[in-house]
């Protein structure tokens, strides 16, 4: 290997630098003598001379000069910190922390919108979707679309089908709700997704099972004689085969599979008496369909093609009569790319995660602001060395250089402890996180979330990168200092020089108003939350607990469903500490619901789900605190009356009879008017139905135990006398003693329900207040820094002041109005930016404005308060000054 060898000027140059730390001193002795500055420099390097000849004679054998100057600057660097230990403790204390902070929220959102699916070629694999107004776009299709694509498609190719089950499952003695996904045969091979123990499905299999990693870890404790043993879904065994890759959960990030089945192996899994298994019923089932584009086939001529394909399905479903046509004609089919999953978290917070990583980014600009500020002081504090350093023949790119890594050091040891805090803490920040609703082929049920957060090669990256970033911006606050002075005239004057401070108050300046932004966004945030909070339900929610309920085990017939859920209201509400009890099909604030077409015969159809449904028992009403402004509620005379008796709230009396009396009135559901389905006999008062921010929907309430779905999971509402907490333990007894085959799998109070609806609304609150005030912390440093600096450099002018008569009040007005503008600037910048970013971020606030009076108040309270405690110890100090001592001092 050869080395490029300079030229003998420039190691005569090179020779000159390396010998710098050396001369300083003596050059400085000299100078201080009275020297001049040149006698100074020749007088150094004729002292000095015998020793530059040497090093330049050993230089002649090697050329490694660049690695010798850069070891030179490394432990001048480390001389430096060892100098104020204090301050470099500091210093990593700050960049650590900002590292760990960016590094968390970007492994957050990389995991939720940046990573790819752990499969094979992930960015040729799509999935359809069925857009409608108004409603989620569904996944989920009858198996005759399948079937279409693979026999008719030349755009997609390795079609395959899955659909997720929500299912008692059991092992030995253990009995849960687990999520097993029935797929195609072809599936695992499709994906390209091994086993990690044992096989996956193919070929002819039906009766078998593959276990997801994770829960063949949490359930079987990751035994390998797993295989062979048998699990039973819905009291029909299937015999385990193997467990899948450790990385692969499903396409679903949100949520793991809990394990896969083959499809053929689904159909009637619930054992309903009189279900006959033909083509027909196959075809009719439910499946998502997944694929891969053909290569060289873009998505949309792969759309184009599928509204063909979905124009023969929909043609199809018509004619054996499966769908309303009107319904159909509203659809589209829409072909998107799935290389990183889907995700309803996803959907819901992506512009919550971004403004969570912008925000770690404006801490981390504040630290790159104090560490430059540091830095910079330190620079100021050695500008007569610097400038004999440059008497002796230092180039600046030399000094600029001993800077930079003395910068690099502080971001290096910062960085690597706040990446291994990071690293070790997001284990943790994903057990933090909320269960979650809204996933899966049953968005009603809780979930819990199985996010990888494991960092992978791009976290990495990023976490690097930071440390660079933190580096250069570092160092580019004394590099541009010393670009900008005249460094010979540091030899004469002191520090106090206006263009320095101007520079440092500019800095402090920037920080306020980052500061302002994110205190500003976290009161907007925390109004938005207390403001939901404080929004009336409609319902007595502190009072209720609420049961989830499945009696598929039962096998219970219509009849006997209904008898099992009277039974059961009655005895519990023969319990003691209990008011009341009634049955829902859905509970409120879980962010689902049902939707309906309502229509009435004097008038055309209106929109597209235009009201929302709740099937529920005759004392849902009393249990649920509502009150009724017209009319009256279900009684046992009514049940069975036609058309049914409903009950309405009163959005739906104002939405459809705005100018008469809604009790008598009749409407139907569907898209044609037939007869009358529904007669109402009551309006109660509106309440929240998906969640605290919806408008009260139009609600119709229907009085059947039974009218969706026999076997179908419903919900006990128990209203307690005291705290509802109390009376969860003796249900659950009861509900087990009527019949240990129906599984209560969720209880809860309706005012935790309420609390989990705002997961992300606390953790925007969370994030956004500790981000406000690791700001504050970093704004007080550097407006104390700028205090103090100011305090140093103008003390022989504080001292005379003082002893021309000046008072405490008006040395701290003297010292403060610098401070003053700094900071007034800080709040204008601050506030502008603030303003600019809500809009962009409207859609997170509830309730409130972009001037909402009570948050900004708040931050600048807080600012100015912060104020007050950064500059009172360096105005104390000044105010103490002995004024004769001062005037002494050179």
């Amino acid at each position: 290997m050869t080395f490029w060898r300079p030229s003998r000027q420039q190691r005569e140059a090179e020779l000159r630098e390396e010998i710098e730390s050396h001369l300083a001193m003596a050059a400085r002795e000299r100078m201080e003598r009275g020297e001049s500055s040149e006698a100074a420099r020749q007088a150094s390097l004729t002292e000095f001379g015998n020793r530059t000849l040497i090093q330049e004679e050993t230089r002649e054998a090697w050329g490694w000069t660049w690695m010798e100057h850069l070891a030179q600057d490394l432990r001048y660097a480390l001389r430096q910190i060892g100098r104020a230990p204090t301050t470099f403790a500091s210093a990593v204390l700050l960049i650590a922390l900002g590292v760990a902070a960016s590094t968390q929220v970007f492994a957050f959102v990389e995991a939720v919108l940046l990573r790819n699916l752990p499969v094979r070629d992930p960015q040729s694999l799509v999935q359809l979707f069925e857009i409608h107004p108004r409603i989620p776009a569904r996944t989920f299709f009858r198996s005759i679309l399948l079937r279409l694509i693979r026999e008719q498609s030349s755009t997609i190719t390795s079609v395959v089908g899955q659909i997720e089950w929500t299912a008692p499952v059991e092992h030995g003695v253990i009995r849960e709700r687990a999520h097993p996904h029935a797929v195609t045969d072809d599936y695992f091979s499709a994906l390209g997704v091994p086993a990690a123990l044992g096989r996956v499905i193919a070929g002819e299999d039906e009766q078998v099972a593959v276990l997801s990693h994770a829960y063949w870890s949490r359930v079987f404790g990751g035994d390998p004689k797993v295989l062979g043993q048998t699990i039973r879904i819905y009291d029909r065994p299937f015999t385990i085969i193997g467990v899948a890759a450790r990385d692969f959960a499903g396409t679903m990030i949100d949520s793991s599979a809990d394990l896969w089945f083959p499809q053929r192996g689904s159909y009637n899994l619930e054992g309903n008496p009189g279900v006959r298994i033909d083509d027909d019923y196959r075809e009719n089932s439910f499946t998502e369909i997944l694929g891969r584009l053909r290569p060289g086939v873009s998505i949309s001529q792969a759309q184009a093609e599928m509204v063909v394909l979905f124009s023969r399905y929909n043609q199809e479903l018509i004619r054996r009569k499966l769908e309303d046509k009107a319904f159909l004609q509203e659809g589209r089919l829409e072909v998107r790319s799935i290389v990183r999953g889907t995700s309803p978290l996803r959907q819901q917070s992506s512009t919550a995660l971004w403004l969570l990583l912008v925000g770690t980014g404006l801490v981390l600009a504040m630290v790159c602001a104090n560490i430059g500020g540091l830095l910079l002081a330190k620079a100021s504090a050695r500008e007569k060395e610097t400038a004999v350093r440059l008497a002796i023949g230092a180039s600046r790119g030399r000094i600029a250089r001993m800077w930079f890594i003395e910068s690099l050091l502080l971001a290096v040891t910062g960085g690597l402890v706040g990446t291994l805090v990071a690293y070790s803490s997001l284990p943790l920040l994903t057990r933090w996180l909320p269960p979650a609703r809204g996933i899966g082929f049953d968005p009603a049920e809780l979930r819990i979330r199985a996010l990888d957060l494991s960092p992978d090669l791009r976290v990495l990256a990023f976490s690097i990168g930071v440390c660079a970033l933190v580096a250069v911006l570092s160092a580019l606050a004394p590099v541009w200092r010393l670009s900008q002075r005249d460094l010979w005239t540091a030899l004469k004057i002191g520090m106090g020089e206006a263009r320095h401070r101007r520079f440092q108050s500019a800095m402090c300046s920037m920080q306020v108003a980052l500061c302002i932004v994110l205190l500003v966004f976290a009161g907007w945030m925390i109004r938005s939350l207390s403001v939901l909070r404080a929004t009336d339900t409609g319902v007595a929610a502190s009072a209720i607990s609420i049961f989830s309920l499945d009696p598929a085990n039962a096998r219970y017939t219509k009849e006997a469903i209904v008898s099992y859920k009277r039974r059961l209201i009655d005895s519990v509400k023969a319990l003691p500490d209990v008011e009341n009890a009634a049955i829902a099909e859905r509970a409120l604030m879980r962010g689902i619901g049902y939707g309906k077409f309502a229509i009435f015969p004097d008038r055309p159809p209106e929109g597209h789900l235009n009201t929302s449904l709740n099937v529920v028992s005759p004392e849902y009403f009393d249990t649920m605190g509502m009150h009724f402004s017209a009319g009256g509620g279900f009684d046992a005379s009514t049940l069975q009356r036609k058309p049914a008796p409903v009950v309405i709230n009163q959005e739906f009396a104002r939405h459809f009879f705005p100018n008469r009396d809604p009790i008598g009135q009749v409407f139907a559901t569907g898209r044609k008017w037939v007869a009358p389905e529904f007669q109402i006999t009551g309006v109660v008062n509106d309440t929240k139905y998906r969640s605290l921010r919806e408008v009260p929907p139009p609600i119709y309430y229907v009085p059947d135990f039974g009218s969706l779905e026999e076997t179908d999971t419903f919900i006990l509402h128990v209203r307690a006398r005291g705290d509802p907490r109390a009376v969860i333990s003796d249900v659950q007894k009861l509900a087990a003693s009527i019949d240990p085959r129906v599984f209560l799998y969720e209880t809860a109070t309706l005012t935790e329900e309420i609390d989990r609806s705002l997961w992300q609304e606390r953790m925007l609150v969370a994030m956004a207040g500790a981000f406000g005030f690791f700001a504050m912390v970093l704004t007080a440093i550097g407006l104390y820094g700028v205090l103090a600096y100011f305090v140093t450099v103008r003390r022989r002018e504080i001292g005379l002041r003082m002893a021309l008569g000046a008072t405490p009040v008006q040395i701290g007005r003297f010292l403060t109005r610098p401070l003053a503008a700094t900071v007034g600037i800080g709040l204008v910048l601050g506030g502008a930016l603030a303003f600019a970013a809500s809009r962009w971020a409207q859609s997170l606030f509830y309730g409130i404005g972009p001037f909402d009076a009570l948050s900004v108040g708040a931050a600048l309270g807080l600012v100015a308060a912060m104020t007050c405690a950064a500059s009172a110890p360096p105005c104390w100090r000044a105010i103490r000054l002995d004024p004769s001592q001062s005037l002494r001092e050179e």
